[in-house]
Formats: C-alpha cells, structure tokens, sequence
C-alpha cells in the first residue's frame, strides 16, 4: 500500500517504509502542534536532505528559542511534544495519554 501525506509530518519509522501505527500518527500531531504553537513551517531545505535528516541525525522542529515555548505552558508543551515526535515509537504517548495530557494544558 501506499503512504500518503506531508513528508515533513511523516515518523521516521514511516520515512524508512516500516509499517503504518498509531504512533506514526502521534509523531504527525506533535509537528502539527509545533506549526499551530509557532506558525511556521517545521523545516527548510530539500526534501531528500529533510527525509535523510529526520531518520539520520534526529532532526525535529526548533523548539528554542520561540516565543510560545518561553511560559511555563510553553515548556509544559514542548515537553509534550518532544515525547510526540521521539524517535523510538514506544516512547511516543499513545492517543489516550495525548488526549490526558492535552486536557491538564488547559
């Protein structure tokens, strides 16, 4: 089957063609999280030296120094979204956890 959407969204176990999983999921939250806290795009550069990037050397979005992460909601967040895009998909929240921790931000 075929994966579909923005590459730079995607995991990096989806960049290597592993199986699709709710993880990769979370990983796709956490980037959009970051774009809605920042309004920016989560990478520059080409798209093949972005890919080899994210798998390769752990390539995330610029956490610091943005404005929205500086409060104390801010690093609560950054918090949360670093464990979304973490590169081992174990340690990624599952959906319910996202949706617990997302509640106690409020």
């Amino acid at each position: 089957s075929h994966v579909g959407g923005t590459y730079t969204h995607r995991s990096p176990e989806l960049l290597k063609g592993e199986a699709v999983s709710p993880k990769a999921d979370i990983f796709s939250f956490g980037i959009t999280m970051w774009q809605l806290v920042t309004r920016e795009q989560p990478y520059s550069g080409d798209r093949q030296h972005v890919l080899y990037a994210v798998v390769a050397h752990n390539l995330r979005p610029c956490v610091q120094p943005q404005p929205g992460f500086e409060s104390e909601l801010g690093r609560r967040c950054r918090g949360l979204l670093e464990r979304c895009w973490s590169r081992e998909p174990r340690c990624r929240p599952s959906a319910a956890e996202l949706l617990l921790a997302l509640e106690q931000l409020r």
